[in-house]
């Protein structure tokens, strides 16, 4: 199974451009990009920030980049992945979510819940694994 995704990554490896770089440099920078991208964001957990990364963010970035995202809900395609926690459920209360769940075998083999937030412009639909279509 991991072998067909990794398959499946590279099979799309053409269309697929990685950043390592600000947050806020990277959207003012690309802020053009044009409506055919994906723009996925993982920034650090809200609640164990701290204990997890060498960068976190403290609250006010978060309330930063929530503020930007907001800004580009229509107009953009994005998705945002955080922790599962009432402090980012409030900061994104004006954007659509689903809550999903990550297997972390490094803490055990312990199921995750995480919140995925998306723009206006994008569709969700239900499924087994899940589903989201952008026009």
């Amino acid at each position: 199974m991991l072998i067909q995704k990794i398959n499946n990554i590279n099979a799309m490896s053409d269309r697929i451009e990685l950043y390592n770089m600000d947050y806020y440099s990277f959207i003012d920078s690309n802020s053009g990009f044009d409506n055919h991208r994906l723009l996925f964001i993982d920034p650090p957990y809200y609640k164990n920030g701290k204990e997890l990364y060498v960068h976190y963010f403290e609250k006010n970035e978060h309330v930063k980049l929530a503020i930007k995202l907001n800004k580009m809900r229509k107009s953009h395609k994005w998705i945002l992945t955080y922790d599962n926690c009432l402090e980012i459920q409030e900061i994104y209360k004006f954007s659509k979510r689903k809550e999903g769940g990550l297997n972390y075998s490094i803490a055990g083999n312990k199921l995750k819940k995480e919140l995925i937030f998306f723009s206006d412009i994008m569709k969700i639909k239900s499924g087994k694994f899940g589903h989201i279509q952008f026009n």
